[in-house]
């Protein structure tokens, strides 16, 4: 029996193996030139050929077949493929982060265990770092452009933060693994620290030049959702969305200075240009607290719309736009309508509440560098279509609003016949302002 065994597998190995693999490519050839009659058989003939010992008397003299061989991949290379292929199978992850090299030249993405670093002058891969956890969710580069640090984890089991060199994807340094996701990270103005923080409930600050940690601050009943710096970098702002507070760094002494009651559950925080307030967006309470950065003490507490989630600076640092999620309440049968609140940052009032018709989930924020106008990612959902159409699908669809600074709105699809593009989260303009890139939070 073994050697009746031995006998199947090595004709089977060496004789019907090879003899499928060649059906199946002359079957994948042909019906290329199906498509493409341009080939005029010699796509096929390619094939045959490649499998056929170069001495076989029945297969033609060799200069005729290496003469077919080179004029089928000269066609091949006149042909546009990219109509035919089939991208309905390929799997799409959520992309959770995006962040821009300073000087606009690198584009880091997020992905699923990897980071990708892309060229977006071309769109072209550059390079991919795969030694992370299953989700990054931040992504910063230092100020010079040649450190480039990522939050990453998956919930409930690992949490780490780590700087790479952006130019080769080398580690430079691995500050943390815990026990939880990091959701945040950012570098100081002058790049000489890094703050991070995550579901570990832990605040930590770390000197770039040593690679050593210099504060770690716990306490906290819930986790971490955002950091950020002032303008002079001399402190570090983080919002713990449980605690109903902003923790206060202070980075020279390397000492937690201030705990700034706010609303419930902050989460977007960002400072005006001249450092003097810090705006925080309270998402459960549905406004913005306006906070002293000399009194460290919150002022006042703007009316925002319903769960406001980003918010961005105009690059002439006049305005501040603010997204939420939620659409404001409307009447039965009567369809969505969203706002993008609009406030005054050096009176730190509210000026103007765009309306976004027919939209909910907005979530990202971006200016354009010349401030002529501001992207935001949008859904569109579609709740006055009956029940009875469900089984049609399309009864959401995604897009980007476009704010102009006169207040009027543009919309526009991302999705495309037979492609979705699954809730968009996030928004980034290039620094020239060439391209726009926008994150998907849902995989097809």
């Amino acid at each position: 029996l073994a050697i009746v065994a031995l006998a199947g597998w090595t004709a089977y190995r060496f004789l019907v193996l090879p003899l499928l693999t060649r059906l199946r490519l002359l079957d994948v050839a042909l019906r290329v030139e199906r498509r493409f009659p341009e080939f005029e058989d010699r796509l096929a003939s390619t094939v045959d050929f490649l499998h056929t010992p170069e001495e076989d008397p029945d297969a033609g003299s060799p200069e005729l077949r290496r003469a077919v061989i080179q004029e089928a991949l000269a066609r091949a290379e006149r042909i546009d493929f990219r109509d035919v292929v089939q991208t309905s199978q390929v799997r799409r992850v959520a992309i959770t982060a995006l962040a821009f090299s300073p000087d606009g030249s690198q584009l880091a993405a997020a992905g699923y265990h990897e980071v990708t670093i892309w060229d977006p002058a071309d769109g072209a891969l550059v390079r991919r770092i795969t030694n992370v956890a299953q989700r990054t969710y931040s992504i910063a580069f230092s100020p010079d452009g040649t450190l480039m640090a990522t939050a990453s984890g998956t919930p409930g089991e690992l949490g780490e933060v780590k700087v790479w060199n952006p130019a080769d994807g080398t580690l430079v340094k691995d500050l943390l693994a815990t026990s939880d996701s990091e959701y945040a990270v950012a570098f100081s103005p002058d790049g000489g620290r890094i703050v991070s923080g995550g579901l570990d409930k832990t605040i930590k600050l770390w000197d770039v030049e040593t690679e050593q940690e210099i504060l770690t601050f716990k306490g906290h009943d819930g986790g971490v959702q955002s950091v950020a710096f002032s303008p002079d970098g001399t402190r570090a702002f983080v919002s713990n969305r449980l605690d109903d507070c902003v923790s206060v760094i202070d980075t020279t002494t390397h000492k937690v200075v201030a705990t700034v009651p706010v609303g419930d559950e902050p989460h977007g925080v960002l400072t005006d240009r001249q450092g003097r307030r810090l705006y925080v967006l309270n998402t459960s309470a549905d406004s913005i607290s306006v906070v002293d950065m000399q009194s460290l003490k919150e002022v006042k507490r703007l009316s925002g719309s319903r769960d406001p989630w980003s918010l961005a600076l105009a690059p002439d640092g006049d305005q501040i736009l603010v997204t939420n999620t939620l659409p404001r309440f409307a009447k039965f049968r009567m369809p969505a309508m969203s706002e993008v609140t609009v406030i005054d940052a050096e009176r730190a009032i509210v000026t103007d509440r765009i309306v976004v018709p027919g939209s909910n989930l907005l979530q990202g924020v971006a200016w354009h560098p010349s401030g002529r106008f501001a992207l935001i990612t949008l859904n569109r959902t579609k709740n006055l279509v009956p029940m009875t159409r469900l089984l049609q699908g399309w009864t959401i669809t995604n897009g980007l609003g476009v704010i102009w600074a006169d207040g009027r709105v543009d919309q526009v699809l991302l999705d495309e016949p037979n492609r979705c593009f699954p809730d968009p989260a996030d928004v980034a303009i290039t620094p020239n302002g060439q391209w726009a890139l926008v994150t998907s939070s849902g995989s097809k």
